[in-house]
């Protein structure tokens, strides 16, 4: 049964590929917009966990008003990043360099070399990788494979013909040295839950300690490696801008000081675009020993896990 429903997800991948990518952009947009609206109507759950996300973040003070606002564009973002992923892989240069536009501080990214690129699920991550690959200044993106292997191989086949390179869980170390060695972009995401257990360590994220995968600041420390911020947001017409910054660290700054330096630049970033996270993410689902469990959210749990 598993199989079948495999094969049913990537044909019905393969038939949105046929359709959307035939779409006048302005299509793309409203349809992104109204099925955001739709989807938040009707996903009482995951407005549930946002709504708690969004409170611990931004404090009481936030309105419900300016909740609603910001849930709404998050699920008209998430929409827009996968229609995207279609559409801009057809005719994939002419559009990237229509759509896709660098701001100045993208010099910093460009110039920078070799580097770690840190980036998290904000704007639309896969259509600023293909800009960038398309570009002449791609990244070798650490990945975990997806649930489906048929979706898995669709994805893969839409990242490399713009020159993307993924490296997958099996062999990342390897091809995450070698990348760095031949002075080339390593990029790691930074928002997903990767327990201690898995590689992680505890940091601070709006107030409350959260679990991060410390493989940057790791290799950044071994290697001497620097560290760039970047990401990629949308307009309400479609167009994106992508933007770098540095991530300075102190010298001799250990693994926890350097993935707390690159939270807290993930967390600026948030502050200054908030609509375009994925907020209905449970980000702080794990409570670490000795914190109040009174301060997490409702989906937290209660069991403690060791820092």
């Amino acid at each position: 049964m598993h199989f079948i429903i495999n094969i049913l997800q990537a044909i019905a991948l393969c038939a949105g590929l046929a359709v959307i990518t035939l779409l006048p952009r302005c299509w793309i947009m409203a349809m992104s917009r109204g099925l955001g609206r739709l989807v938040y109507t009707f996903s009482r759950k995951h407005n549930r966990t946002s709504d708690a996300n969004l409170k611990l973040a931004f404090g009481p003070d936030i309105s419900p008003e300016r909740i609603k606002e910001i849930q709404i564009e998050s699920f008209q973002g998430i929409i827009l990043t996968i229609f995207d992923v279609l559409w801009f892989s057809l005719n994939t240069r002419k559009r990237v360099k229509k759509y896709v536009t660098f701001d100045d501080s993208m010099m910093y990214y460009i110039e920078t070399l070799p580097q770690i690129t840190v980036t998290a699920h904000l704007g639309n991550w896969e259509v600023h990788g293909m800009a960038m690959a398309l570009s002449g200044y791609p990244c070798t993106s650490i990945a975990a494979p997806l649930g489906n292997p048929y979706i898995d191989a669709i994805f893969h086949s839409i990242r490399k013909k713009t020159g993307m390179k993924m490296a997958f869980k099996d062999g990342a170390a390897r091809v995450a040295l070698a990348t760095i060695k031949e002075k080339g972009r390593l990029a790691v995401l930074l928002d997903q839950n990767i327990t201690p257990e898995s590689g992680g360590i505890f940091v601070n994220f709006f107030g409350l300690q959260v679990p991060v995968s410390k493989i940057g600041a790791s290799l950044a420390i071994k290697t001497k490696t620097k560290l760039v911020f970047t990401y990629c947001i949308p307009d309400i017409k479609g167009f994106y801008t992508a933007y770098s910054f540095p991530v300075e660290t102190a010298p001799g700054a250990d693994e926890q000081s350097v993935t707390q330096a690159l939270t807290t630049a993930l967390e600026s970033v948030l502050r200054k675009h908030p609509g375009k996270w994925l907020w209905i993410y449970k980000r702080w689902k794990y409570i670490p020993e000795g914190a109040d469990v009174e301060k997490y959210p409702f989906y937290a749990r209660k069991t403690e896990v060791r820092g």
